[in-house]
């Protein structure tokens, strides 16, 4: 069937697969993944209690559905063809020719199902809700949240790296500690010892001297063994990698020739890393150390036979060489502790980034939020009016707290998580646990010292602190519909005022087409005449809109631009649908959405009075 650029009405008795044509359009689309899930009867995922469950499988069995568009895209005209069966992804065709690389199309529809209205209603749909604020800005918004999830996991990660560097560094700092007693221990023993004759001076410096070199050669040997054992996953991995790619080469066949070149550099480069590490693999300074170290004993025995025959010196010799080694080996462990604070300072700074980021992304999406909310309330304020909130204070984030908190025996555990939550950022008690600082935290929250003391020392420990971070801001659309002027939230609404309330959210002159199953199954008579009608009237010349309907006034006083009417030619089968304009399809209305010729007339002798009254 082909519907009108502007608004067509989908008419029929109940069971003509009216919600069938409009479910098979948001398959197509893949507009809503759970929905669809629910669609083809996936188990796993759908929603069984919906009416709409396995629809489309019972359906298309080895069927496809088509869609066919026009589009605009900068001023030029494309065709657009969209093709899906049960079990494979959408296939879109522009003007003929298979698009591979983009799926920015299947967003540039919106389909809401029967009851979707008194859904997103509901007290606890905010996602819903946001969801249809964001439609616009779709997507941006789902590039910012891509970001944002990256963003997250990166800080999440670094939390834990963090803390390995701090156990590091406090074991180095405290070793370090027993440096300045050992030198000043060094200098008096060296003050005080007895001269050396000039051969056994000449001797010893000439043994420290290979001594050093020694040293140095045994650190850049097992600097060497490190950096092996932390490339020998290479081999594997580069082993893998290329049955990963003779895999897709011998299953594409000529499809990706065109895109191998990234995969085969990639294979070059880690074949390059391969011989690299299989060098470093191969070169041992084992038997060179060996060699030096048979050389220069030998080149120190003159040493040992001075020290021998000077043992004064020989003891106070000894004594020197033990602290210095001790202090040589405390200043390596200083040097590390220093290259460990710097480790300690960049993930710091890297994480007020992170966190930065964090910020900047929330008050991006928020930004986008409250444009949209503006625009809404502009023009529809004196029917509705939305308040977008945002608070890190989200039922995740305490839940979360809740779980880090168990077995740690703290009395009233979903009070205390409940008070952390209302008053605590996550970051900030992230820093109070990884400082230790109980004091702090005990003076936040007004509450014990030592209650305090045993919260900390078990976030502190706990491996998941660090996830406290990723959890989203919970933002809240608030909306307020003024009832003959008297505002009230909408949660205080019939489930009719509450469908009613949402409607200027969806219809928005947005550039993409909407399609509406039964909308007045969700609002009162009164406003579908009153207010969807006008608003419909107005919008269609702006943007495609197609509605399955049984109510006579959204067609006839929406001026339709074309109906279709369906109907069944079996008991699962349905008859090509008829189409044509609202004059056209008089008696199809008449018949299907009036009760027919009779029930009509009946009715307008009814109310003849009262019609009457109200023309005068």
């Amino acid at each position: 069937m082909e519907f009108g650029r502007s608004l067509t009405c989908v008419i029929g008795a109940r069971g003509t697969c009216k919600s069938t044509l409009i479910e098979s359009i948001r398959f197509a689309f893949e507009t809503d993944g759970a929905r669809v899930a629910t669609l083809v009867k996936d188990e796993n995922v759908g929603d069984q209690s919906l009416p709409t469950f396995g629809i489309i499988k019972a359906t298309l069995r080895a069927g496809s559905v088509r869609c066919e568009l026009e589009r605009a895209d900068n001023g030029s005209e494309h065709e657009v063809t969209l093709e899906r069966e049960v079990g494979g992804q959408p296939r879109i065709f522009l003007d003929g020719v298979r698009e591979h690389t983009s799926h920015d199309l299947l967003g540039e529809i919106e389909v809401f199902s029967q009851g979707d209205l008194q859904r997103i209603a509901e007290d606890d749909n905010d996602e819903l809700r946001l969801a249809l604020i964001d439609r616009p800005n779709r997507s941006q918004v789902a590039k910012l949240n891509t970001e944002r999830r990256e963003t997250a996991e990166a800080l999440s990660r670094l939390g834990p790296e963090l803390r390995v560097v701090r156990g590091r560094l406090s074991t180095l700092d405290h070793e370090v500690t027993q440096l300045d007693p050992a030198r000043s221990q060094l200098d008096r023993l060296t003050q005080a010892a007895p001269v050396a004759s000039p051969e056994l001076e000449a001797e010893r410096q000439g043994h420290e001297r290979r001594q050093r070199v020694l040293g140095a050669l045994k650190s850049a040997e097992a600097e060497r063994r490190g950096l092996a054992n932390r490339l020998a996953g290479v081999r594997a991995s580069a082993h893998q990698l290329a049955e990963s790619v003779a895999t897709i080469t011998e299953d594409s066949g000529d499809t990706l020739a065109d895109e191998m070149s990234p995969l085969e550099e990639l294979l070059g480069a880690v074949g390059e890393l391969t011989t690299v590490t299989s060098k470093i693999d191969a070169i041992s300074l084992t038997r060179l150390i060996e060699d030096l170290e048979r050389r220069f004993e030998d080149a120190s025995e003159r040493y040992y036979q001075l020290r021998q025959q000077e043992q004064a010196v020989n003891e106070s010799l000894k004594q020197q060489h033990v602290l210095k080694r001790q202090v040589e080996h405390l200043e390596q462990l200083r040097s590390e502790a220093e290259g460990e604070r710097k480790k300690e300072s960049d993930l710091l700074n890297e994480r007020r980034k992170l966190r930065g980021k964090l910020r900047q992304i929330d008050d991006q999406l928020y930004d986008l939020r409250i444009a949209e909310i503006d625009s809404i309330n502009d023009e529809h304020g004196d029917t509705v009016q939305l308040t977008l909130s945002s608070s890190s204070n989200t039922r995740a984030y305490a839940d979360h707290l809740r779980e880090l908190l168990v077995g740690s025996r703290i009395h009233a555990q979903e009070e205390v998580a409940r008070s952390i939550v209302d008053r605590l950022e996550p970051s900030t008690l992230i820093d109070l646990a990884e400082a230790g600082d109980a004091h702090q935290l005990a003076d936040l929250l007004g509450r014990d010292l030592g209650q305090m003391t045993r919260i900390v020392a078990q976030l502190g420990d706990h491996d998941d602190l660090y996830d406290l971070e990723t959890e989203l801001p919970a933002n809240r659309l608030e909306v307020t519909f003024f009832d003959d002027g008297e505002p009230k939230p909408v949660e205080t609404l019939s489930k009719g005022q509450r469908a009613t309330a949402l409607l200027p959210i969806i219809l928005r002159p947005l550039p993409y087409p909407l399609l509406f199953d039964q909308p007045e199954d969700d609002l009162d008579n009164s406003f579908v005449f009153k207010s969807l009608v006008a608003t419909v009237r107005q919008l269609k010349s702006k943007r495609q809109l197609i509605f399955v309907t049984h109510n006579a006034n959204i067609p006839v006083l929406g001026e339709a631009e074309r109906i279709v009417v369906m109907s069944m030619k079996g008991p699962k089968s349905a008859a090509p649908a008829l189409t044509g304009s609202v004059d056209g399809r008089k008696q199809e209305i008449l018949n299907l959405l009036e009760g027919g010729a009779e029930a009509f007339a009946k009715r307008e002798r009814y109310y003849g009075e009262l019609l009457a009254e109200s023309n005068d």
